[in-house]
């Protein structure tokens, strides 16, 4: 089955799931696409002083801190002699030169030029990791097989933005991760493939917690993938009623996760 892979650029859980795909040798991996922006319709400046404006200097400092370090510290890691592909800090793109998949970064994807881009390349499955990009309609029909989506919470609870902080921030016990297909504009609505619970531990950061959720989407996704490869996936739709929505974090969001005595990340465990 051939896949195209979309994710977000210096994406410290997505680079866990992409390395892991294009390792398996059963697929073929087409293309990476990486788009390197903040919010899903903004540009860089306007998606960071969106972010500044809604949840505060401090939550963006974390998050970009966070992305800087990871960065800093894979780059690093990357040119050592001792370097493990397995390693947290081992980047899909030292791995994919290796394998012959190129790696483009785009900053739409819903344009006619990248859509042409696609025309002779013979793909069956879209397959967006913790992308922040929307597939409109006219970008969904070029997979044979359609799109899936890997989100880290559980579906219909959680759809949109950073749900790992979310959860945390509102003392769940527990969430999720859920694997679900796309097949219009609509963000985390698609009918549910494959789900599993991850429970919330007291010491949990946000960074732990999105590393377990992402840590169990692996198996789910290798039964999806080989599923979907059969023509023998069975989707169970979205219940909307019981579904939640949130956004971009807030200020009172963000000061209710540290009431909750919750922690973004710590340099040891972006060392891993």
């Amino acid at each position: 089955m051939r896949l195209l892979l979309f994710t977000t650029k210096n994406h410290i859980y997505a680079n866990v799931i992409v390395k892991w795909i294009i390792q398996q040798k059963e697929y073929t991996v087409v293309e990476i696409i990486e788009s390197d922006r903040i919010h899903p319709v903004k540009n860089k400046r306007d998606g960071l002083l969106l972010y500044i404006r809604r949840s505060g200097w401090y939550y963006t400092v974390i998050q970009m801190l966070k992305i800087v370090l990871y960065r800093l510290l894979s780059s690093i890691y990357g040119i050592l002699p001792f370097a493990r592909p397995d390693s947290v800090l081992y980047r899909y793109e030292l791995i994919a030169p290796k394998e012959n998949i190129p790696v483009r970064e785009v900053n739409n994807i819903n344009t006619d030029e990248f859509r042409t881009s696609l025309k002779n390349k013979n793909i069956d499955l879209f397959v967006s990791i913790y992308f922040n990009q929307i597939f409109q309609p006219d970008l969904l029909p070029v997979p044979r097989k359609g799109t899936i989506n890997i989100h880290p919470a559980l579906l219909p609870s959680y759809q949109g933005v950073s749900p790992t902080f979310w959860v945390l921030a509102n003392g769940e016990k527990k969430t999720g991760i859920t694997i679900h297909t796309i097949v219009n504009k609509e963000i985390d609505k698609g009918a549910i493939v494959a789900q599993k619970e991850v429970v919330i531990y007291p010491e949990d950061s946000e960074h732990a917690l999105y590393m377990r959720c992402t840590q169990t989407a692996i198996p789910l996704l290798r039964k999806s993938l080989h599923a979907m490869g059969k023509g023998s996936i069975q989707q169970k739709r979205i219940h909307q009623q019981k579904s939640s929505y949130y956004s971009i974090p807030s200020k009172q969001a963000v000061d209710k996760f540290i009431m909750q005595g919750r922690s973004f990340f710590t340099l040891t465990e972006l060392i891993g």
